[in-house]
C-alpha cells in the first residue's frame, strides 16, 4: 500500500505544471470576479477528478511502477 502512495505521489509530481496552471487560473477568477465560490468549487472538483485519475491509473496498470514511466 505505502507503494502505491509513493507511486501516486510521483505521478502528480508529473503533473505539477497542470496543477499550478489550475491553481492560477483559480487564484486569477478570485481576483477578477466578486465570486469566491464558484472558483473555489472548480478547484476542488479538479483536485477530486486528479486524485481519481491517479487510482485509476493503480488500478489499470495493477499497481506496477514499471510502465508508468517513473
Amino acid at each position: 500500500m505505502k507503494g502505491l502512495f509513493v507511486k501516486d505521489l510521483k505521478l502528480m509530481m508529473l503533473q505539477k505544471n497542470f496543477l499550478l496552471l489550475i491553481l492560477a487560473i483559480v487564484i486569477g477568477m478570485m481576483i477578477f470576479t466578486d465570486d469566491v465560490i464558484f472558483p473555489l468549487g472548480f478547484l476542488s472538483f479538479i483536485v477530486s477528478l486528479f486524485t481519481v485519475s491517479t487510482i485509476s491509473y493503480d488500478d489499470f496498470d495493477r499497481g506496477s511502477i514499471k510502465n508508468c514511466g517513473l
